[in-house]
Protein backbone atom coordinates (compact mmCIF):
# COMPACT_ATOMS: atom_id res chain seq x y z
CA UNK A 1 0.00 0.00 0.00
CA UNK A 2 1.13 2.84 -0.82
CA UNK A 3 0.57 6.87 1.33
CA UNK A 4 1.06 9.76 0.24
CA UNK A 5 1.12 13.32 1.61
CA UNK A 6 0.28 16.31 -0.65
CA UNK A 7 2.02 19.37 0.43
CA UNK A 8 -0.19 21.74 -0.77
CA UNK A 9 -2.67 20.20 1.81
CA UNK A 10 -0.62 21.36 4.51
CA UNK A 11 0.56 25.13 4.91
CA UNK A 12 3.64 24.51 6.72
CA UNK A 13 4.85 22.25 4.67
CA UNK A 14 4.39 24.64 1.61
CA UNK A 15 6.19 26.78 3.83
CA UNK A 16 9.16 24.38 3.68
CA UNK A 17 9.27 24.03 0.09
CA UNK A 18 9.10 27.63 -0.72
CA UNK A 19 11.65 28.61 1.40
CA UNK A 20 13.90 25.84 0.44
CA UNK A 21 13.21 25.89 -3.54
CA UNK A 22 16.47 27.47 -4.74
CA UNK A 23 18.00 24.43 -3.29
CA UNK A 24 15.85 22.02 -3.48
CA UNK A 25 18.28 19.23 -5.16
CA UNK A 26 20.62 19.30 -2.02
CA UNK A 27 17.57 20.21 0.50
CA UNK A 28 17.65 16.79 2.67
CA UNK A 29 13.70 16.95 2.87
CA UNK A 30 14.73 16.01 6.88
CA UNK A 31 11.74 18.31 8.20
CA UNK A 32 8.95 16.63 6.40
CA UNK A 33 10.44 13.29 6.54
CA UNK A 34 10.33 13.07 10.64
CA UNK A 35 6.99 15.28 10.79
CA UNK A 36 5.11 12.29 9.32
CA UNK A 37 7.55 9.45 10.61
CA UNK A 38 8.44 8.20 7.25
CA UNK A 39 11.21 4.99 6.81
CA UNK A 40 10.80 4.89 3.70
CA UNK A 41 9.63 7.42 0.96
CA UNK A 42 9.63 8.66 -2.39
CA UNK A 43 9.96 12.56 -2.65
CA UNK A 44 8.85 13.62 -6.39
CA UNK A 45 8.96 17.29 -7.20
CA UNK A 46 8.38 18.80 -11.19
CA UNK A 47 8.66 22.32 -12.07
CA UNK A 48 7.45 23.10 -15.67
CA UNK A 49 8.95 26.03 -17.32
CA UNK A 50 8.02 27.46 -20.57
CA UNK A 51 9.91 24.50 -22.95
CA UNK A 52 11.65 22.43 -19.97
CA UNK A 53 10.12 20.00 -17.69
CA UNK A 54 12.35 19.25 -14.36
CA UNK A 55 11.77 16.11 -12.40
CA UNK A 56 13.08 15.34 -8.85
CA UNK A 57 13.35 12.19 -7.31
CA UNK A 58 14.89 11.19 -3.88
CA UNK A 59 13.70 8.02 -2.80
CA UNK A 60 14.70 6.07 0.51
CA UNK A 61 13.40 2.19 0.26
CA UNK A 62 14.91 -0.86 2.83
CA UNK A 63 17.77 1.54 3.73
CA UNK A 64 18.33 2.25 0.10
CA UNK A 65 18.72 6.13 -0.74
CA UNK A 66 19.10 7.62 -4.75
CA UNK A 67 18.54 10.53 -6.43
CA UNK A 68 17.39 11.06 -9.82
CA UNK A 69 17.12 14.25 -11.60
CA UNK A 70 15.70 14.39 -15.24
CA UNK A 71 15.12 17.15 -17.40
CA UNK A 72 12.83 16.80 -20.49
CA UNK A 73 12.61 19.49 -23.15
CA UNK A 74 9.22 20.22 -24.46
CA UNK A 75 8.62 20.71 -27.81
CA UNK A 76 6.25 22.98 -28.91
CA UNK A 77 4.50 22.30 -32.62
CA UNK A 78 2.62 25.02 -34.16
CA UNK A 79 -0.85 23.64 -35.57
CA UNK A 80 -0.92 26.17 -38.19
CA UNK A 81 2.20 24.49 -39.58
CA UNK A 82 1.17 20.73 -38.69
CA UNK A 83 -2.26 21.65 -40.87
CA UNK A 84 -0.10 22.71 -43.83
CA UNK A 85 1.78 20.04 -44.24
CA UNK A 86 -0.96 17.14 -43.75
Amino acid sequence: MLNYILPTEDIEDKQILNKNIEFIEEYNFEEIIQKYDLKNYIILIINQSINELNVLSKLQLNNHYKIFLNKVVIIRINLYFKKLFR
